[in-house]
């Protein structure tokens, strides 16, 4: 998800948005940006062009658990705050109260949108518990914010190498991937993360999301489906189904999910 406009961030799971847009990619949720047209036009004539990469991408940069620019991690209904900050620290871990607290420091500026000096809190997180894979995820996020993606790139990896059961790391570097159009690697993140965490609803919309930019509806359908059995008062996710539908000739069916998602994004009575 490159951004294009101003950055806004989901109150869902803090990827950023496009000011423009009327739903996160990420997860999905509406998007509480004042002002922004639909994001998806009526089935009756839908958008043909492909849609912009996030979360987190999707950006995704940092806070992916808070917003900022970065596509930090998240998952509903845990706060990803929650589970950066939980975990105790590996018992060979060196110096980890300082470690910890830049980590705090870091999040805390990333928080105040102050990337620069979050940073530079990370970068000493890091220098002082070098295996602080939590740490590379954040930084990922904010190197992300920045653009710079190859730098991005190379944190989720590393997180990855530290700590390969991490599932935020592959659903993160997924974006990085998608950003680079390279989908194939994109998908195969998204496969392990969904392996790590089979109930998480975004990964799931997400993947669904990849295979329609590949135009492989027949793989895309079964993701939306499930993303919608997992979070079935998600809008967008019925707004993704809903093309696919369109897509795949089945404009009754697509019209059906149309009317879902706009139900749920209206304002209730």
């Amino acid at each position: 998800m490159v951004l294009t406009t101003g950055v806004g961030f989901c109150e869902h799971c803090g990827a950023p948005l496009d000011e423009r847009a009327r739903f996160c990619e990420a997860c999905g949720q509406p998007a509480a940006v004042p002002g922004a047209p639909p994001a998806a036009a009526s089935p009756g004539a839908p958008a043909k062009s492909r849609a912009p990469l996030v979360v987190a991408i999707v950006a995704t940069a940092v806070l992916a658990s808070i917003g900022g620019g970065y596509w930090f991690w998240s998952s509903r209904p845990r706060p990803p705050l929650a589970s950066l900050t939980k975990q105790p620290p590996p018992p060979h871990a060196t110096q980890p109260s300082q470690a910890e607290g830049h980590h705090a420091k870091g999040l805390e500026y990333a928080k105040q949108k102050n990337f620069d000096q979050a940073l530079r809190e990370f970068n000493q997180a890091i220098a002082l518990k070098p295996d602080y894979a939590k740490a590379y995820v954040v930084r990922a996020g904010i190197y992300a914010a920045q653009k710079n993606f190859n730098e991005a790139l190379a944190d989720y990896s590393k997180a990855i190498t530290l700590k390969p059961n991490i599932p935020e790391g592959y659903f993160w570097r997924s974006s990085i991937y998608y950003q680079q159009r390279d989908y194939d690697r994109a998908l195969a993140d998204l496969d392990r993360y969904l392996f790590l965490n089979p109930k998480a609803a975004r990964g799931y919309f997400w993947r669904a999301k990849i295979n329609v930019n590949k135009r492989n509806y027949q793989a895309a359908l079964p993701d939306a489906d499930k993303a919608i059995s997992l979070d079935p008062q998600n809008s967008g996710y019925y707004y993704l189904r809903s093309r696919i539908y369109l897509e795949m000739g089945m404009a009754r069916k697509s019209e059906e999910d149309y009317q879902k998602a706009k139900a749920l994004t209206s304002p209730s009575p």
